[in-house]
Order: structure tokens, then C-alpha cells, then sequence
């Protein structure tokens, strides 16, 4: 028998292909469904890329996170933040939150982690809190967006539905013949007019084909322009020591060129980024090539202040400092800056001095450093006495702080990431040829304001001297410049 005579055999391969190309888009139907489901429940979809948080999720789970409960976060809450101020998103379990005079803040670790996260985070930053996992299925959402995954789902349905086409056409052709010969038996007045099949049969397939046209377009679309800030690839997620879940496509480090810039357009005399990660010699990245020398073999290499991949120096114990390798004229006006993370009030952070090698210089001036309570203290020796400027709050909390001071005419100014935080109206310092000193220096006699230990322990990086005092908006744009 022939398909062109055979109307019944081609209305059963049309259907029976029509039913393959609908279940050939099933998988694409489930991946809008979801994204519709977590909308309507005001949930966030976002995709694991690594396996910190195992066993409660893996790398290549998909996650929903809902908006944080009121209090929250509160400990033992898997929590979704922002790390550091580069975009990068976290999801950790709190194990802490710290209210201190700055704010509220949380301790965070990764289920898997040996170690809590290595910074604090601001309330602030954190914007949703656990309500699921999906096994697997971020694996299946990515491949999906791609463009082999869409040729994948939509092909197979395409065919199949031109497939079901061409039988409709051929059922159309053989169908006036089949009810001419079945035309006597159809003669009863009170049989009700149907339309021809022919009919049925294109209605059916031309309806097959607005819905694969219009689901095509929409999955289309959603991988062309999906959810940017909630979906991202697997292999391209940025990380925090590792240990990360990403949503959104890798944030661009501008701080990494940014921040560089800016100090250099304000002519440092140095610029000690501390990226260095072996040997003694500290690199001059500034305009005028002052290297400097380690000295008890601090910790190179340690996590850097700025997204990117630069790197800075840990202090761990007494003995451990850097002094520039040739000698600086007693500065006039001048600005000195660093980048600071510690828990320990104590010790020297910057400052001048007769020895570059000395752990007890003779004469020191011109310096950042910590009292006892944790405040910073940016201090001179003017003619008699000691002036400084001390900022009222302590920042001993672990996180990275940028300190700047700054004496002129106009008197000293102290900055804290990117504010001025306290004054003192002294406008000289003690004269004597010296080195700039970070890490460690001799603080005997500065009461009331002198700490027990001269040696600072913590990490430091982005090292800078100016021959000028910084303007509060040089500043203010380095902070902004920092991405923090």
C-alpha cells in the first residue's frame, strides 16, 4: 500500500512524529519552567563552582538563595555575599558575627574549609541566605545556554516537526480520492458536516509549529541575554581562595590598573607594591626607582588589598621589617600611605629612620603606627614634643584598611580608607637624613601613644612616599580608584 493512498498510515506517523518533537522539547520546556518557578517564588537561581560548601552542595549544583530573614544573618545561615569589594560572589556559612564600632560584620567558612575565610564581611554586603539545592542541575543549565546545548534541544524537534509536515502534505493529496470511494456511505441527512483531516492534520502541525518557533525564540533569547547577574559558567567563575560559588560573569579587577594609576599621577618618591614573592629586594615600581631591602624573612606572596593578582607581605613575627636601600633627604612637605589588614594593636607600619638595617634606630620620625587600643596613629617631631594624629576608632578587625598621612604648611592630616579622621596642626618634623621603614622601627618615648611592641604583626601592602601632601580628593580617588 501506498503512503499517498494511505491517509490512516500517515495521520498515525504525523501524530506519532508531532508526540517525538513535543518530547524532544521537554528538557528546553523544564529549563524555562524553572527559571519561571524561582521567579514567581522570589528566589535567585545561581550555579556552584567549586565544592566548599560540600557535602550541602556541590561544584555543578544549581542553588536558590531568597532575600535575607529579618536579623539575619545570623549564625549557622548559608549566606551569599560579595567578598572584598571586586563583585565576586561567596556563599558561606556564617560562623560568627562581630558587632564592632564600624559596624556589623560576619565570619564566614566553607562547610569543606579547614579555616574560616580569611576577611571579615560587612552586613552590608550580604544579600541572600540559602532555600535549596538542585543537584547537577547547573551543569545542565550551562550546557543548555550554549550554543551547542540549543542546536542539541532544538534540532532533533525541528526535524522531527518537518518530518510531521511532509505527512500532512502527502495526507492532504491522497484525501480527496479516499472520500470519493467512501462518499455512499456518508449520505445520511442527519450525519453533521466535519472538516476534511486534511485540515486536522495542518492545524495540528501548524500549531506544533508556533509553539517549537516561539519556545525556540524564547530559549534563544534567554541564552543570548539570560540572567547575567545570576548564571554563569563553571569554568569561568572568579575565586576567593578557592572556595567560591559564582553568580554572575567575572567581574573585570579595575582596580588592578585603577588604583596603580591613581598613585602614580599623584609622582610618588617610592611605590612598593610588595608583589614581590622571593628574594630580599623590595621592587620600586614608582618613577624613581627607590628598591628597598627584607629583612628576617617576612611572608612574600600573601594575599594581596586589591582584586587581581597582586600580592603582599606578611609580618608574623619580631625582627621582620623593610628599609629602602639609600638614604632620603629630610622631607618637607609630605604624604606617606599603606594598606594595612591585622587583629594585633601594635607596632610600626611605616615610617622614617637613621638605619635601614637596625632593629632600634636612633632617631624615627615621620610615622604610621598602633597604640595599645588598636588606633591608628600618624605622628611627627616637630621642634619640641611629639604632635600626632590619632584616628578614634581601632581597625585591629582583620580587614583591609588604606591609612594616609599627610604634613604641610597647612598642618598634619590623617586618612582612613579614604577619609580624613583626625588633624594636628604641627607642620615640621625632625631633621635628620634617613630610610622609610615599613614592618618595624624603634616608637621609645612617643607616649601616650607608644605600644608594647615596636614590630607590627599583619600584613601590608601598596607601600607609597610623596614629596607633597595629598589633597583630601587625591586621596578620596585612590579609595574609589581601590574598587573598595
Amino acid at each position: 500500500m501506498s503512503l499517498s493512498a494511505s491517509p490512516s498510515v500517515l495521520r498515525l506517523v504525523r501524530r506519532t512524529v508531532g508526540a517525538l518533537a513535543v518530547l524532544a522539547l521537554l528538557p528546553a520546556l523544564a529549563g524555562v519552567a524553572l527559571e519561571v518557578v524561582t521567579h514567581l517564588r522570589g528566589d535567585r537561581l545561581m550555579i556552584v563552582s567549586s565544592g566548599s560548601m560540600s557535602p550541602l552542595f556541590r561544584a555543578g549544583d544549581a542553588i536558590l538563595t531568597r532575600p535575607l530573614s529579618p536579623g539575619g544573618p545570623l549564625p549557622g545561615t548559608v549566606v551569599s555575599f560579595r567578598a572584598g569589594g571586586t563583585g565576586t560572589v561567596t556563599t558561606h556559612r556564617v560562623v560568627q558575627v562581630l558587632n564592632r564600632p564600624d559596624g556589623r560584620y560576619i565570619r564566614t567558612k566553607g562547610d569543606a574549609n579547614a579555616a574560616p575565610d580569611p576577611d571579615l564581611t560587612s552586613t552590608a554586603g550580604v544579600f541572600a541566605q540559602l532555600d535549596g539545592s538542585l543537584a547537577g542541575a547547573g551543569r545542565w543549565i550551562v550546557w543548555s545556554q550554549s550554543r551547542p546545548g540549543r542546536l542539541l534541544m532544538f534540532g532533533p524537534a525541528l526535524l522531527l516537526l518537518a518530518a510531521a509536515q511532509v505527512c500532512s502534505h502527502l495526507r492532504s493529496k491522497a484525501a480527496p480520492a479516499t472520500d470519493r470511494t467512501r462518499a455512499p456511505r456518508r449520505t445520511k441527512a442527519e450525519r453533521p458536516n466535519k472538516a476534511p483531516h486534511p485540515t486536522k492534520g495542518q492545524g495540528f502541525a501548524g500549531t506544533s509549529l508556533l509553539t517549537v518557533l516561539a519556545v525556540s525564540g524564547l530559549l534563544v533569547m534567554r541564552g543570548w541575554a539570560g540572567p547575567a547577574n545570576t548564571l554563569a559558567s563553571l569554568t569561568a567563575a572568579a575565586s576567593v581562595g578557592g572556595n567560591v560559588v559564582s553568580t554572575a560573569a567575572v567581574f573585570p579587577c579595575a582596580a588592578e590598573t585603577n588604583y596603580p594609576a591613581a598613585v602614580l599621577a599623584a609622582s610618588p618618591y617610592l611605590y612598593w607594591r610588595l608583589a614581590d614573592v622571593v628574594g630580599t629586594t623590595v621592587a620600586d615600581s614608582g618613577p624613581a626607582a627607590h628598591p628597598g631591602n627584607y629583612n628576617g624573612s617576612p611572608s612574600l606572596g600573601q594575599p594581596g588589598a586589591l582584586c587581581g593578582t597582586n600580592t603582599a607581605v606578611g609580618f608574623v613575627s619580631g625582627g621582620q621589617f623593610a628599609a629602602s636601600t639609600t638614604t632620603t633627604p629630610t622631607p618637607g612637605a609630605f604624604s606617606i600611605q599603606v594598606w594595612f589588614k591585622t587583629t594585633t594593636a601594635a607596632g610600626k607600619m611605616l615610617g622614617y629612620a637613621n638605619s635601614a638595617t637596625a632593629t632600634v634606630a636612633t632617631k624615627y620620625d615621620r610615622q604610621l603606627f598602633f597604640n595599645n587600643a588598636g588606633n591608628v596613629v600618624f605622628g611627627t617631631q616637630p621642634t619640641t614634643g611629639i604632635a600626632a594624629a590619632v584616628s578614634p576608632l581601632s581597625y585591629t578587625d582583620g580587614l583591609w584598611h588604606m591609612a594616609v598621612g599627610t604634613q604641610s604648611a597647612a598642618g598634619m592630616v590623617l586618612y582612613v580608607d579614604g577619609v580624613s579622621v583626625a588633624t594636628n596642626t604641627a607642620t615640621t618634623g625632625r631633621a635628620f637624613t634617613g630610610f622609610w621603614r615599613i614592618g618595624q622601627g624603634n616608637l621609645n618615648g612617643w607616649a601616650p601613644n607608644q605600644p608594647t611592641s615596636n614590630q607590627f604583626l599583619g600584613t601590608l601592602d601598596e607601600v607609597a612616599v610623596y614629596p607633597t601632601a595629598l589633597s583630601a580628593a587625591n586621596v578620596a580617588s585612590m579609595w574609589t580608584a581601590s574598587g573598595r
